[in-house]
């Protein structure tokens, strides 16, 4: 009787860490898909990490936030807007700078999105920037801007 016993409790608990495993990988036996962060979770890492590298100056993190095709009529490629960024570490602009944004000004349509205002103040000088973002393979990436305030 206390054997049974024994068998009874070890089957409940391998079945039980069996259904969390399943669980965790999609659902009971795999009937359900487990759902990624949300493109506003995924939106706001980017921005979160953007506004983390540029306060630390870090250039190269900033950079991989910008898709490969970025562009814009005032800066014609990703360089251009890297030398705008290297420029305002330069000039002290990030040394105390306070980087706003509120993720209730994030509009997205299919894969595009904008948030406007991302806002960065140092001193009395604002820099107001509407940020444009794709969804590329390998996650969103930021592809256009425009800068008021330089």
């Amino acid at each position: 009787m206390r054997n049974r016993n024994v068998l009874v409790i070890v089957v409940a608990i391998v079945s039980a860490a069996c259904l969390a495993g399943c669980a965790a990988k999609g659902g009971f036996l795999g009937r359900g898909k487990a759902k990624g962060p949300s493109n506003e979770q995924l939106i706001g890492q980017l921005t979160d990490t953007m506004k983390t590298a540029l306060l630390a100056k870090d250039v190269e993190k900033v950079m991989t936030l910008f898709s490969n095709e970025f562009s814009t009529t005032e800066m014609p490629d990703k360089e251009s807007a890297q030398a705008l960024i290297e420029y305002g570490i330069s000039m002290g602009f990030f040394d105390y700078c306070d980087v706003t944004y509120d993720m209730e000004d994030l509009t997205i349509d299919n894969d595009q999105a904008q948030l406007y205002p991302f806002q960065l103040q140092s001193g009395s000088d604002l820099v107001i920037v509407d940020v444009k973002m794709s969804k590329e393979k390998d996650g969103w990436k930021i592809t256009g801007m425009s800068v008021e305030g330089i």
